[in-house]
């Protein structure tokens, strides 16, 4: 299992869909395919990663255009955004959501170190002028993140 799991939430159903689904009978666990919530983004309102080690939410908002931060496994509050925050444009905002794993090998290609994932999360938008925007935040599994 990955130290940040993805969490999808959609306007058509109250449930959150988990990348992992757990049985409480046997404690094992399937994964979800990605390609579930690929299937179902005209409905993706929210997604977010859950660090599992230091339980930190890393949520993106595709209703309002926004990326937030929070801390907590239960009952978790992300901060509202200002009005003035937010875009006065009705636009499309589009997931952003892939890891990066890093290897490292010596000359006689044996892998030397464990290796690293980041994560990348996000969205993107068309503006009214047909551009195209990237919002994108990168974060390693020691939680710590950089923002463009």
């Amino acid at each position: 299992m990955f130290d940040l799991v993805w969490v999808a939430k959609f306007s058509d159903n109250p449930l959150q869909l988990f990348q992992y689904h757990c049985s409480p009978e046997d404690s094992s666990c399937v994964e979800v395919p990605f390609s579930t919530v690929l299937e179902k983004q005209d409905t993706l309102t929210h997604f977010a990663l859950l660090n599992r080690r230091n339980g930190t939410w890393y949520n993106v908002d595709l209703q309002r255009g926004t990326i937030s931060i929070a801390q907590g496994m239960d009952n978790v509050q992300f901060l509202e955004p200002r009005a003035d925050m937010l875009r006065k444009d009705e636009l499309k905002y589009r997931l952003i959501y892939f890891r990066e794993v890093t290897r490292h090998f010596d000359s006689n290609m044996r892998e030397v170190s464990e290796h690293s994932i980041n994560y990348f999360i996000g969205f993107q938008y068309t503006d009214t002028e047909g551009h195209n925007h990237k919002r994108l935040m990168c974060i390693n599994a020691d939680g710590q993140v950089v923002i463009n």
